[in-house]
């Protein structure tokens, strides 16, 4: 994967390397995030987890952290196709960006440039959905990019297909 950088800001969103550590100090200010971005550093080493991080001038300012595993379709409450089917799905562990950082737009470019990223992966594997748990506060900053719930639980989703794919599945 390529990574992304634009030169007005001297941002660059890239993959974390399995050597790079999380920085020391990084808080986004809610402690039980900050708890899964450090953990998660030991995930990405055994490649269970994937982490993206936003940098501006060299600095870790945001990070991102995502699985890939799969669902039932019972589970997505998706009445379409054959029930026994799982669909592949990336499941977001987190996004968070450091706190004197937010509100600046850098978790939405981070956000948008995984999901650029995960549309291609699901070029080449069968991925369906990016799936996350959403924190009570960002619920709505996720519906506004394009994240729905499912059925009536907490858990949202993003549909990697496009409008004319699900359009052709909805007539089957």
């Amino acid at each position: 994967m390529e990574n992304c950088k634009d030169n007005k800001e001297n941002i660059n969103i890239e993959k974390l390397n399995i050597a790079d550590n999380i920085i020391d100090g990084f808080s986004c200010g809610k402690p039980d995030i900050d708890n899964i971005v450090f953990e998660s550093h030991y995930a990405n080493a055994y490649r269970q987890v994937y982490i993206y991080v936003c940098r501006i001038d060299n600095i870790d300012i945001g990070y991102l952290g995502f699985s890939i595993t799969s669902l039932s379709r019972q589970e997505l409450n998706a009445n379409y196709g054959h029930n026994s089917f799982t669909e592949g799905i990336v499941y977001m562990n987190y996004i968070a960006v450091t706190k004197n950082e937010q509100g600046k737009g850098y978790g939405s470019r981070l956000l948008d440039y995984f999901i650029d990223e995960i549309c291609e992966i699901s070029k080449k594997i069968p991925i369906r959905f990016i799936i996350l748990d959403p924190h009570s506060d960002k619920v709505e900053w996720y519906k506004k990019r394009k994240f729905n719930f499912i059925g009536k639980s907490n858990r949202m989703y993003y549909d990697l297909l496009s409008e004319d794919e699900i359009q052709y599945i909805d007539k089957m």
